[in-house]
């Protein structure tokens, strides 16, 4: 009877070691399985950070590439803007060697017409140098205003290419200054407002131009006087035109 007690809890020790075994294989493979789904999991989120970076690092080229595209489209500009002022800047040169032959001109015609009053020549010569010296004085008009033109379309052409380049400080005006438009230039996009330097204005500063509270432009002073100033209207900022009498305030 002994020996069966002792066999049956024997039996039974083995069963309970085999019990005990399987939970610790069973806990094993569970943690196992655990460690393999959290690893899965990671790799997922690690790839998922992977495609997202390969998405940026694709847009990042691309918008580089267009970045480049837009600088080489601005070098353009600005080369052809420089052939452009130093073209102009010929033209001016030769414009101001006219001027001076005119003047040369005209200071001999009025030489010779001193003359022939103090030598007491015939009329229909004296009448000769008069006509002469008018159309001298005439043509010197005439290239003076084409010089004027010519510095302005300049300036112009520099301010441009600061815009394109885009590294100009901004202005700083008095606060609340405001004035009128005196002078309108459709042609060349510029105005003359009746506020200068005795107002505290400055060259490059940028005006607001506007009528019954409605804006109608901006425009930047390339020309500044004792009181008044010249200002082109900036490109791109013209919603009507602009007319005498018309706003300016900054």
């Amino acid at each position: 009877m002994l020996t069966r007690i002792s066999l049956v809890i024997v039996i039974l020790a083995g069963i309970g070691a085999i019990v005990f075994g399987q939970m610790q294989v069973k806990q094993k493979i569970d943690e196992a399985i655990q460690a393999r789904n959290t690893f899965h999991t990671n790799w997922k989120n690690e790839e998922r950070k992977r495609q997202d970076l390969e998405k940026q690092l694709e847009e990042t080229k691309a918008q580089l590439s267009q970045a480049q595209a837009q600088l080489a489209v601005v070098q353009q500009q600005l080369d052809a803007k420089d052939k452009e002022i130093t073209i102009l800047q010929a033209e001016v040169t030769r414009l101001n060697d006219s001027l001076r032959i005119a003047r040369a001109e005209r200071d001999k015609a009025q030489a010779e017409l001193t003359q022939y009053q103090l030598t007491g020549l015939r009329p229909d010569e004296i009448k000769e140098v008069i006509a002469r010296l008018k159309q001298s004085l005439e043509d010197i008009k005439g290239l003076e205003a084409t010089v004027v033109d010519r510095n302005r379309q300049i300036d112009n052409l520099k301010i441009r290419i600061q815009e394109l380049v885009g590294d100009e400080a901004p202005v700083i005006l008095p606060a609340g200054l405001k004035g009128k438009v005196v002078t309108v230039d459709p042609k060349w996009d510029f105005v003359v407002i009746n506020l200068g330097k005795n107002d505290g204005l400055l060259l490059n500063g940028q005006m607001l131009v506007a009528r019954d509270g409605k804006l109608l432009a901006k425009v930047r002073i390339v020309n500044v006087m004792e009181d008044k100033a010249i200002a082109n209207v900036l490109a791109g900022s013209k919603l009507d035109e602009i007319l005498e009498g018309d706003t300016v305030l900054y």
